[in-house]
């Protein structure tokens, strides 16, 4: 698997979010909790993909949907991945 590839989509994502957060004024505290929650995630996808307990790929979107909603967007994430 390549990583360079997936980092620069990974912070492509996040600077995306970043830009949107600045130009809609979110405080810098929500943004810094959600950029924290979305690493989170992605570690959490990238460490269920390599122990193979579940094959889910690892892009921006899933990423921030894990880091955003938390296990339920886990959950949201395995369904996409199974039936798409």
């Amino acid at each position: 698997m390549k990583v360079w590839p997936i980092l620069l989509a990974f912070a492509v994502g996040l600077a995306a979010v970043v830009v949107l957060a600045l130009v809609r004024k979110i405080k810098p505290g929500t943004l810094t909790g959600f950029i924290v929650n979305s690493l989170t995630g992605a570690a959490v996808l990238a460490a269920l993909s390599l122990s193979n307990v579940a094959i889910v790929p690892l892009n921006p979107f899933n990423a921030l949907l894990t880091g955003a909603l938390g296990v339920p967007g886990l959950a949201a994430v395995f369904i996409f991945a199974r039936f798409l």
